[in-house]
């Protein structure tokens, strides 16, 4: 099995309620990177249950 290569380097200091986010990271390049609850609804997709949904 491959792996893929990584990416930039990811290191940075942890940051509590940061724009809203309980948890999220200032990463040393400058970057911000948090988690986020999402709610996705997808009843009007013709393919949202089944595959042969049409």
């Amino acid at each position: 099995m491959l792996v893929p290569a990584l990416a930039a380097d990811c290191d940075g200091s942890l940051a509590f309620n940061l724009g809203g986010a309980r948890r999220s990271w200032l990463l040393f390049d400058g970057g911000v990177t948090a988690f986020a609850k999402r709610n996705i609804n997808i009843d009007g997709y013709a393919r949202a249950y089944h595959l042969r949904n049409a």
